[in-house]
């Protein structure tokens, strides 16, 4: 332990944290502690941390902005890539490392002139939670963007096209290797005016501030769509809107979320998700999946 106390403290400064409270790193505001967080500044710090976790044969947990996940307890490392930060343009191309936010990576295209990803605005995710999810809004995902992932192997850095990294509906190569570390991503975009790429961005956020409980905890959307069917829809269809388990609720203003209206527990949830799987495969015959992860 002390070892790797010094190792971190060494590598990272003042940027890791020894018995850190969970709850203030998700959206969620449930979790346990970690008894290390490892906050790493730049690629190089990260790539340093990451390599001396592989060579010591040490467990541990990615994590970005925390957005769509559930965590249970608590976590031995957890490595979170938030102060990540950069990005570079050039010509038609955007680098952002994997800390950077949607809103942050939709701002910075509007203002060189760059298109492409405004259905993504609102969305509350890094970028790097982002590509291992594929996440997405309204018909696009992140991944119909991307033209390369850049990646740590455990051994070094990477750049690979996204044709090798099996994109699917929430779903990459990164969710099954869990291995391959995500440290940025490169999109392909395209020309247009300011004014008219401001416009997309804030009509598809209009669109999601009416319908999503901003104004509660949550990871997001919690279930992943079943051949195209919206599972909102069916929740809403058998009167579950408003359920409490706990601190847990199925928010009242979009049946796809569950929040945290009142101090919840991992349990609170679980349990509010169990009771809507269950209820759904008796009544419709739909075996859900879960679109949050759980640590």
């Amino acid at each position: 332990m002390k070892k790797h106390f010094n190792f971190f403290k060494k590598i990272l400064k003042e940027n890791f944290m020894v018995d850190a409270d969970l709850k203030k790193f998700t959206n969620f505001k449930i979790g346990g502690t970690a008894k290390f967080l490892l906050l790493p500044n730049t690629i190089k710090q990260c790539v340093k941390v990451l390599k001396y976790l592989y060579k010591n044969k040490l467990e541990y947990t990615c994590l970005g902005n925390g957005t769509n996940v559930l965590i249970s307890g608590n976590l031995y490392i957890v490595v979170c890539f938030k102060n990540l930060q950069n990005l570079k343009v050039k010509n038609n191309l955007i680098c952002a490392e994997s800390g950077v936010s949607l809103f942050k990576l939709n701002e910075f295209a509007k203002d060189n002139f760059l298109s492409g990803l405004e259905k993504t605005y609102g969305i509350p995710a890094s970028v790097g939670g982002a590509v291992v999810q594929n996440c997405g809004a309204y018909g696009q995902n992140i991944s119909d963007s991307l033209k390369e992932v850049i990646i740590f192997n455990g051994v070094k850095i990477k750049k690979v096209k996204k044709e090798s990294l099996f994109f699917d509906y929430r779903t990459s190569i990164f969710k099954s290797l869990k291995s391959l570390i995500v440290l940025g991503a490169v999109f392909e975009l395209k020309y247009d005016e300011k004014d008219n790429i401001n416009k997309r961005m804030q009509d598809v956020f209009k669109l999601r501030k009416a319908k999503q409980p901003y104004e509660f905890p949550s990871a997001g959307s919690v279930f992943k769509r079943v051949d195209g069917v919206i599972i909102s829809k069916l929740i809403d269809e058998l009167g579950l809107k408003g359920l409490v388990f706990g601190g847990a609720k199925i928010s009242e203003k979009h049946a796809g979320f569950i929040i945290n209206y009142n101090n919840a527990t991992y349990d609170d949830v679980i349990n509010l998700i169990n009771f809507v799987k269950n209820k759904i495969k008796i009544e419709k015959n739909i075996d859900l999946e879960l679109e949050i992860v759980l640590l």
